[in-house]
């Protein structure tokens, strides 16, 4: 367990709650330095309550983004886990969740204890670093708003994040017949073999 890749994952905007939610579930097994990772998908979907669906699809996406890196394969006992490695300077790079705050140790406890002479719309939290006062958007205790611009899933300069226009992976006949070997519905897996023989064709016609 990686406490210190795990409190990073935290920290950041990942692009979605499913896509932070397996960053964060890797993340635990990890090493520090983001090796290590092996767990089945059928796992992280049981511990995070989204579909194996879902977790196949956040994890394809999170390897076309360099985000993570297969390394091998493990043995298991339903054939083989995906061994991962953790890119920390890709998840180092992603933007803070919640950067207005510059102290998270008197964040809560200057809330409600605002000076007189300050705005309603404002506070001052301690800068412990630089012993200063800075003034900051005063938050509320409430939901945060759909349409606020300092939603923890926007980023500094309130534009969204580009981490949903990565392009979806490129499917290959060989990944298309192992997700066809892991399908427990036989129709599935039928209509998943029947893709990956098309797609075999097409790349033998390709070369």
């Amino acid at each position: 367990m990686s406490k210190y890749l795990v409190t990073m994952c935290y920290g950041k905007v990942c692009g979605s709650a499913p896509r932070k939610a397996v960053l964060i579930s890797m993340a635990d097994r990890a090493n520090d330095d983001g090796s290590g990772v092996y767990v089945s998908k059928t796992r992280i979907a049981a511990e995070t309550e989204l579909s194996r669906a879902t977790v196949i699809t956040v994890t394809k996406e999170l390897e076309s983004e360099g985000i993570l890196v297969a390394v091998g394969k493990r043995a298991g006992n339903h054939g083989y886990t995906v061994v991962y490695q953790m890119s920390i300077a890709r998840i180092s790079a992603l933007p803070d969740a919640w950067p207005k705050c510059l102290n998270l140790d008197t964040y809560d406890e200057a809330l409600g204890n605002e000076p007189e002479h300050v705005s309603p719309e404002v506070f001052e939290v301690s800068n412990h670093s630089t012993l200063e006062k800075v003034q900051v958007s005063k938050p509320t205790r409430s939901s945060v708003n759909a349409f606020d611009k300092n939603r923890p899933y926007r980023t500094l300069d309130n534009k969204p994040s580009d981490l949903k226009k990565a392009s979806p992976p490129k499917r290959t006949s060989s990944f298309v017949r192992w997700e066809a070997q892991r399908e427990r519905d036989p129709i599935k897996a039928s209509a998943l073999y029947a893709e990956a023989d098309e797609l075999a064709a097409r790349e033998v016609s390709a070369r």
